[in-house]
């Protein structure tokens, strides 16, 4: 049997990148109840000391921006 080899930094990163697709997609005023949670999560996503991790973080911070306009 072969062992399964999973580190954390992959499992941040695919939670990073579900952040960035959930910002992406979802439409801007259904996300204003919940501004400061995802300020924190992407906040958080960018402190990470893994680098890909804080890439996905800086995409989900351009996406949320973008998405929320002015």
């Amino acid at each position: 049997m072969s062992e399964l080899v999973e580190t954390s930094e992959e499992v941040r990163l695919v939670l990073a990148e579900i952040v960035t697709i959930i910002v992406k997609q979802t439409v801007f005023d259904c996300l204003r109840a919940y501004i400061d949670s995802f300020v924190n999560i992407i906040r958080a996503i960018c402190m990470d000391p893994y680098g890909k991790v804080v890439i996905e973080g800086c995409n989900a911070m351009i996406e949320f921006c973008y998405n929320g306009g002015d």
